[in-house]
């Protein structure tokens, strides 16, 4: 298991934050993961509609934030670019900007308590 603490996760928000380029009609947070991190992302885009969605598809140039793509099954059929903190390479989804890339072992959050 690999715990994120709120430190680590807060830094990597910020980090998430200065990688992402591009303009967006929208950003589309996905929840409950994406939530916090949809939060912190948005601030670079003030002005921008946030929409949440547990199934962003049809969201055509827009940002799409989550926490995580692990099996990458939420994601397959996303239009937009995705954004999130994690990344599990054995998914069937490559984000368009992630943070850290992790091996197949439980991510444990800071905000699952």
């Amino acid at each position: 298991m690999i715990t994120i603490t709120w430190k680590r996760y807060i830094k990597d928000c910020q980090e998430l934050k200065r990688k992402i380029k591009g303009f967006y009609k929208g950003i589309v947070i996905i929840p409950k993961g994406g939530l916090f991190v949809g939060a912190i992302v948005s601030q670079k885009f003030e002005g921008l509609p946030i929409i949440v969605d547990r199934e962003p598809v049809g969201y055509k140039n827009y940002l799409i934030i989550d926490d995580l793509v692990d099996t990458g099954k939420t994601l397959k059929n996303v239009e937009g670019k995705i954004a999130v903190l994690y990344w599990k390479p054995k998914s069937i989804v490559t984000p368009d900007f992630y943070v850290r890339q992790y091996p197949d072992k439980w991510i444990s959050f800071p905000y699952e308590i």
